[in-house]
């Protein structure tokens, strides 16, 4: 096809150049009209459980802080603030990996990026079990959470093979493989704590992200990233697979493309801040701050809550004037507390099946709106002294239900 503008008194410098399809071109076809036609079958199916299996490794890599800082703040007696760092460091690694992994992802693939990020935290999670000091396990911790952060990935991953009509109930239902390895990382505990301790429950947490690298070989590079990094005949053949396994047909026109500058093809950063996605960005970014420090903070606070001696409530007097409140001290959690940790953690289960009800048939942004609205009204009766069981009840039921959803509609 003719290089549209070219000068005819001599070539012109080259710049990079990738493949993209123009939507408003008749002769061309755009790559999600391919994936609608293909249809959601059983290619999609597949790639789910296997996104999931990534989703359910991270979930339980974040899930397992709370027991982890409290099982290490009792054997290495530290002080409150050093139990804190030890989860500290995790969401600091992941605020650094996010970003690199990210442009990785734009740069090498979405895939490679993925397997990447898994072996990283299968690595570097095992690794940490063999901590011999407090310093040893906050660097190798905050490392894996450079990985973890990459797997961040996942939902646009997946979401890239998805047709519309169905991609919003897909990533919310990456909620169901997350719930459940946030319970399975509650079980283990429980199970694991008691007669093998914290290095053996780091060992098998990092079990997953190595099933999953080696399961990832299985799948294909992402459709769009082939295309705009001008590999259309690998492109076309994940389409063509996808289309066999799915027992569908391709649209029968060819592929046609223009050339356009990689720059413009891939876009920047920077744009999602220039008119007219100025105030939706800075709005989402600022819901999406709220809801994460929510949404982690609430396993956190369920371990403290359980740490509270009966008949005594989180803003009562007598719990800063006792023996316990010393920063030093600690209190190992029971199969009773364990127990009450998983049934917090089952809530999330009904919370996506509400989230899956309503995400289509109201919108995204009423869905996100009903949950905040609910998570607010519910978690305000935290502010009432009332002890342990009662708390718990506060934030599984249904206070977390709604707000750990919002975390997953935003996403889609």
């Amino acid at each position: 096809m003719e290089k549209r503008g070219e000068e005819e008194d001599g070539p012109t410098s080259e710049e990079p150049k990738t493949t993209i399809y123009e939507e408003d071109d008749a002769s061309n076809v755009h790559i999600e009209e391919f994936i609608n036609q293909i249809g959601f079958g059983k290619f999609q199916v597949t790639l789910l459980a296997f996104c999931g299996l990534m989703w359910l490794s991270e979930a339980m890599e974040l899930l397992v802080l709370s027991v982890l800082s409290s099982a290490v703040h009792c054997e290495w007696r530290l002080s409150v603030g050093e139990q804190a760092m030890i989860v500290s460091v995790v969401y600091l690694g992941m605020t650094l990996g996010s970003p690199a992994l990210g442009w990785m992802a734009d740069s090498y693939g979405r895939l490679f990026t993925v397997r990447l990020a898994a072996l990283w935290v299968c690595f570097y999670g095992a690794l940490s079990a063999l901590s011999p000091n407090y310093p040893t396990l906050l660097v190798v911790r905050g490392v894996m959470g450079i990985g973890l952060g990459g797997l961040s990935l996942i939902p646009p991953y997946l979401s890239e093979f998805l047709p519309v009509h169905i991609r919003g109930k897909c990533l919310v239902g990456l909620q169901f493989f997350w719930a459940t390895g946030s319970c399975i990382s509650a079980l283990l505990s429980m199970i694991v704590m008691p007669y093998l301790g914290w290095r053996w429950l780091l060992l098998i947490v990092a079990i997953p992200s190595f099933v999953f690298f080696i399961c990832s070989f299985r799948l294909p590079e992402s459709v769009r990233f082939d295309l705009l990094a001008g590999n259309e005949a690998r492109a076309w053949a994940t389409l063509s697979s996808i289309a066999d396994e799915n027992k569908s047909n391709l649209p029968p026109r060819p592929l046609q493309h223009i050339t356009v500058d990689s720059a413009a093809a891939r876009g920047r950063v920077f744009d999602l801040f220039l008119a007219p996605y100025t105030r939706v960005t800075i709005l989402a970014l600022f819901l999406f701050f709220i809801v994460t420090m929510c949404y982690y903070g609430l396993p956190l606070l369920t371990v403290e809550v359980m740490k509270l001696p009966p008949g005594v409530c989180l803003y009562s007097s007598t719990l800063s004037t006792s023996p316990s409140a010393c920063s030093h001290s600690c209190t190992l959690l029971t199969t009773t507390d364990y127990l009450y940790y998983f049934f917090t953690l089952v809530s999330e289960f009904p919370a996506a099946l509400i989230s899956l009800m309503f995400i289509d048939r109201i919108g995204r942004r009423f869905t996100i709106g009903l949950e905040m609205f609910c998570f607010s009204v519910v978690f305000c009766f935290i502010l009432i002294c009332m002890e342990a069981d009662g708390l718990l009840v506060v934030v599984s039921w249904p206070g977390c239900l709604s707000a750990r959803q919002v975390r997953r509609v935003s996403s889609t």
